[in-house]
């Protein structure tokens, strides 16, 4: 099987996107259109509101580039759910009153299960269940319809990434049979691949304006200055998108999902990109991808789509665009899902994150203020101190259900036994 097995063609999804013909839109460089000198400037200036002064002409080689994980990052899934009566009454019930209560908080723990409840759901889904792992977003209904799931799955990125498919799937399936619910189907609504890469220059923006085909299709650009950070091709609510960007600035600027290190195996540095597919229901659906397990046993299929059909970045060596030479560093890009994960991953779910030390930070510096307005210099004694000050809070209900809601938030399963003796460095 390949990418030429696949029911889609880009152009299929920028006119569904659109509403009308992606060619004839403003700003489009036609197939037939000059490519090089001011013609190609001044339409790409026209098309991106970008003004291009000088054509950048560094082409990366495949040697520079180095693979560094390939995977999920991202998927939605959609349950068909019976629930049986009268225990549906009675979750119903539990929900709607913890819903109520959980007004103008983060979400409050539970009295009937390991998760908190949300104030807000989403549309059509009025419930919303916050797990260590993933959002269960249930419909107002026992009973299932053809039109959409009445419970839907939204899974953590580092859920994903420590945890196999099955282990995903099994965890999923045991929570929403705990409503004492069976499921009849299961159908993948959304779903990002992506791939990291070290790629040492990093990306500029002029060199994937220029290089960028097809062309003929929704293009956008993030920039801090000139810096290019987030290039999308495809529009924002077509079913196939990808998004090219620096991961390693998102991880810097967001001061989260720095475990990524964990599993590329580096040190943290300023030259790490991610090529990500956003691929939803509509191009899954076309394609009779209905599971995890179908996805996955097509992936290198769609990734090939993706990369060779899709969106391709070639060097001005031919005057026909569809005869010319994929650039080095794509190519790396195409051949990163072909041969599965880049790295063996180690599954697990960690119990230290580097996030403690700008926590531990804040901490100190409070210890310090502290000291100085109780005028105890000695270590012991303010510890003595800090401790009669926060003994009874730390015994109280209120923290152990801060806890257990912090836990949660952070992706952590406040049940779970928690190891003696763990390494914090």
């Amino acid at each position: 099987m390949n990418s030429d097995s696949l029911n889609f063609r880009p152009q299929d999804y920028e006119t569904e996107a659109q509403g009308g013909d992606a060619s004839t839109a403003p700003g489009a460089i036609s197939e037939g259109a000059e490519r090089s000198g001011d013609a190609l400037n001044t339409a790409l200036s026209t098309t991106c509101g970008v003004q291009i002064t000088e054509v950048e002409s560094r082409s990366l080689s495949e040697e520079e580039m180095v693979t560094l994980l390939t995977g999920i990052d991202s998927v939605d899934i959609g349950f068909y759910v019976t629930f049986r009566e009268p225990t549906w009454a009675e979750v119903r019930t539990a929900m709607t009153t913890e819903k109520a209560m959980a007004s103008r908080t983060e979400g409050i723990r539970s009295h009937f299960g390991n998760y908190l409840v949300l104030p807000a759901g989403r549309k059509g889904y009025p419930w919303h269940l916050q797990y260590a792992g993933f959002h269960l977003y249930i419909q107002d209904t026992s009973v299932p319809n053809s039109a959409a799931p009445n419970v839907l799955a939204c899974v953590n990125s580092e859920y994903l990434w420590h945890h196999s498919p099955e282990e995903l799937i099994s965890d999923l399936t045991s929570t929403i049979e705990s409503f004492d619910a069976e499921i009849q189907k299961q159908k993948v609504s959304r779903i990002d691949l992506s791939a990291d890469f070290i790629i040492p220059g990093g990306l500029k923006l002029d060199q994937l304006l220029l290089h960028c085909v097809p062309n003929d299709l929704s293009s956008s650009t993030h920039s801090k200055g000139p810096v290019l950070e987030t290039f999308y091709h495809g529009a924002t609510d077509s079913p196939v998108r990808i998004r090219i960007y620096n991961k390693s600035k998102e991880i810097a600027k967001k001061g989260i999902k720095t475990w990524f290190y964990d599993l590329w195996k580096i040190e943290p540095r300023e030259d790490i990109w991610r090529v990500e597919a956003q691929i939803r229901r509509t191009f899954l659906k076309q394609n009779k991808i209905e599971t995890l397990t179908d996805f996955h046993a097509r992936r290198s299929d769609i990734w090939a789509y993706l990369t060779e059909r899709f969106l391709t970045f070639r060097e001005f060596d031919d005057e026909n665009t569809t005869r010319r030479s994929i650039q080095a560093w794509w190519k790396v890009v195409q051949e990163a899902v072909k041969g599965g994960d880049a790295r063996s991953i180690t599954r697990r779910n960690p119990k230290t994150k580097p996030e403690i030390k700008k926590l531990l930070a804040t901490f100190l510096g409070y210890s310090t203020s502290i000291a100085a307005r109780l005028q105890v210099s000695d270590p012991w004694a303010l510890w003595n101190d800090l401790w009669n000050l926060v003994e009874p809070y730390l015994y109280s209900q209120k923290f152990r259900d801060k806890y257990y809601q912090k836990s949660i938030l952070l992706g952590f399963d406040p049940s779970a036994p928690i190891e003696k003796g763990a390494d914090h460095e």
